[in-house]
């Protein structure tokens, strides 16, 4: 509010103008989807819809323009220090809750129902259904987040700073070692991706310098890897196969059955035999296949908060053995917007605003990587390099949440907005102590 009102960041605008006109963009399509999405609903759930347009679209987009317009503002060294303060606060707070719920979930009882006992002043998210999250998730870890995948995309900042600081002190690369540790302690899976993109990406100079000056063996051992990786692959795949494809043929029934019924035709309920109940994959397969449908159904989507209408036909079902569908479904039965849980942050996005709306977020993600690891490659600058592989790891993990807690995200992809523009010196720490920091003035 203090930057708000200090007026610094009238005369700046300018220079963030292809950032705006991404974000103004966005909001506008929301706007028109959701507004053309009302006409076919019934009109008193238009200030529920604009509500929540408002909470998860507006306000996230501006955070997003806010950050990356304040970062730029101030000089590099206030504005670092600024970011790794809230970033130590945010680790230090959840590593303690971290650590209670590993000492928990090894036994320590009395922890347990301590944890219990605190849930309520953390979360109060309730769904039509019933009270969700559960008030403790037994082996699993998600520290002051509703849910483990929202701690994966929460705590990005925190493998960020890890990251990017190792390239002056390898001793933080044992943070980063202890980010990865804790997704798979805590058995998330959009983490433990988000980590293994983050490392790949982060190791790609390294092997680039290698293979500049081994060409041919280090050739030579990629082509055996790939090799490997292939021909383990194919082993693995019909066994892979006859696991997963009664899910994959359940989902597609149920996407039909839902096809069906929006265009008129003959449509009967399908009978789940337990296919989904494999994995929680298939649950989330069956959610994105369902929202990409309800994205294609119309030119932008069915409009912010308003996929579930979509999925309405399925609220006729029984579903007796649809694992977590089967809850989804009874919640949206009583639900005023028929809500259904967002599974993926791409396929949510192409729900409700369409192809244009998903094109329009993708194309600010990639100006931002395009921008920041350009702005690296120029000045040789680790730090700036670690925050961007980092965020590609982000993009990593929404594909199996979305930004239900976008205040990380879009304070993150801020400040790496800010640290990546020219009006900024390059980076104090670089991953090459043997080349001259170019200081700008």
């Amino acid at each position: 509010m203090l930057f708000i009102l200090s007026g610094q960041w009238r005369g700046r605008m300018r220079e963030h103008r292809l950032l705006l006109g991404g974000i103004l963009g966005m909001a506008a399509l929301a706007v028109l989807a959701t507004a053309r999405g009302l006409q076919s609903v019934p009109g008193d759930v238009a200030p529920d819809v604009w509500t929540g347009f408002l909470l998860w679209t507006a306000i996230p987009l501006a955070f997003w323009l806010w950050w990356a317009v304040m970062f730029s503002c101030l000089p590099r060294e206030r504005g670092k220090q600024l970011f790794h303060a809230a970033v130590l606060l945010l680790a230090l707070s959840n590593l303690a809750h971290i650590v209670l719920e590993i000492l928990a979930n090894h036994g320590a009882a009395g922890i347990k129902d301590f944890l219990v006992s605190i849930n309520p002043w953390f979360r109060f998210e309730c769904i039509d259904h019933g009270w969700w999250p559960p008030v403790y998730f037994t082996d699993r870890i998600r520290g002051l987040f509703a849910e483990p995948p929202h701690m994966a995309v929460g705590l990005i900042p925190v493998l960020g700073v890890a990251l990017a600081l190792s390239g002056a002190k390898r001793l933080w690369l044992l943070a980063v070692a202890c980010w990865g540790l804790i997704m798979w302690q805590g058995k998330i899976a959009s983490g433990l991706f988000a980590f293994a993109v983050t490392c790949v990406a982060a190791a790609l100079p390294c092997y680039l310098a290698v293979l500049r000056r081994h060409r041919i063996p280090v050739l030579l051992l990629t082509a055996v890897l790939l090799a490997g990786g292939g021909w383990g692959l194919h082993a693995g795949w019909p066994g892979i196969q006859a696991r997963f494809q009664p899910a994959f043929q359940e989902a597609e029934s149920l996407v039909r059955f839902v096809k069906d019924s929006h265009a008129g035709k003959p449509a009967t309920c399908p009978e789940l035999q337990g296919g989904l109940e494999v994995s929680s994959l298939a649950i989330r397969y069956t959610c994105a296949r369902l929202d990409m449908e309800a994205g294609l159904s119309r030119p932008l989507g069915m409009g912010c908060m308003m996929q579930g209408w979509y999925w309405q036909p399925l609220e006729q079902c029984r579903l007796e053995r649809g694992s977590e569908l089967t809850g989804f479904v009874e919640g949206a039965r009583s639900s005023k917007l028929h809500k259904y849980p967002p599974m993926n942050q791409y396929t949510t996005l192409l729900a409700e605003t369409g192809l244009p709306g998903l094109a329009l977020f993708l194309g600010l993600c990639a100006m931002l990587l395009w921008r920041s690891v350009a702005f690296a490659a120029r000045h040789r600058d680790w730090y700036v390099y670690g925050m961007a592989c980092t965020f590609l790891g982000a993009l990593a993990a929404l594909s199996a949440i979305t930004l239900k807690n976008a205040t990380a995200f879009t304070f993150f992809a801020g400040y790496l907005y800010a640290i990546s523009g020219e009006r900024h010196e390059a980076a104090s720490v670089t991953g090459d102590a043997q080349v001259p920091r170019q200081v700008r003035g």
